[in-house]
């Protein structure tokens, strides 16, 4: 039996990875996108590899920026091996070198080639200054390894370039919090008195409220409110809590 591929190379099923065969079973699965008017339709997941994501790739080869767009959109649909010759195209043509090694190391990830992911981002931490986005994903491929430890030392220098980050403050303090919950209080407190970290004081705002430390709760979450410059994921979570403490 023989299985389908973006651009027709055929291995015989017997060599084939289990999330490689994870992949092909989910063919017939559904997927949704807009057509041409703006109108959801919806098709099976081979049909629109077929139709809409092969002759996009192909008719866009030479234009990173096109098959940039392209893999996300696949990304977005929740299909990512069939988008491999995209992705290993954006690496060799991209000249943003982050850019180029997020797509592919996503790519790896979501296809659990873990080895290939974890050797892409060492690369680049070796040769280039790591950003959020890099730090993030490679303590993310690390934690799917079972390296935890080397994986929060990573969160950790992502948050130290950006201590709002959603993804890394979230795994950070989600794995401090399953070691030990005094460690997590102590260093959630610590975080959250440094300038510039609306996240950390928008938890320990909503730890304070559920205990009842209500005056604690409502210093720092005005303190978050300012200093995200009233995110509107700050704002929805404070009228959800005045809502409930009025």
């Amino acid at each position: 039996m023989k299985i389908f591929n973006l651009f027709k190379r055929s291995v015989e099923k017997e060599d084939q990875k289990p999330e490689i065969l994870e992949n092909i079973m989910n063919e017939n699965q559904e997927i949704s996108y807009l057509d041409e008017f703006g109108k959801e339709q919806k098709i099976l997941k081979s049909e629109w590899v077929n139709h809409h994501l092969k002759p996009a790739v192909e008719k866009n080869w030479n234009d990173v920026e096109e098959l940039y767009s392209i893999v996300m959109d696949a990304f977005s649909k929740n299909v990512y091996y069939e988008a491999k010759d995209a992705c290993l195209r954006i690496y060799s043509l991209d000249n943003n070198k982050e850019r180029r090694t997020n797509v592919l190391g996503i790519y790896y990830i979501k296809n659990k080639e873990y080895d290939q992911a974890i050797d892409l981002y060492k690369k680049y931490t070796f040769y280039e200054k790591p950003s959020e986005a890099i730090y993030s994903n490679y303590a993310k491929v690390l934690e799917k390894k079972g390296n935890h430890e080397e994986a929060e030392k990573l969160y950790l220098k992502a948050l130290n370039l950006n201590p709002n980050s959603s993804n890394a403050f979230k795994k950070y303090f989600d794995n401090i919090k399953k070691r030990n919950i005094a460690e997590y209080n102590t260093k959630l407190e610590e975080f959250a008195h440094l300038e510039d970290t609306w996240r950390a004081k928008l938890t320990l705002a909503v730890k304070y409220f559920k205990s009842n430390e209500i005056e604690k709760g409502k210093e720092l979450l005005n303190k978050a409110l300012k200093e995200s410059e009233y995110d509107s994921e700050v704002m929805s979570m404070a009228s959800g809590i005045y809502g409930m403490n009025s």
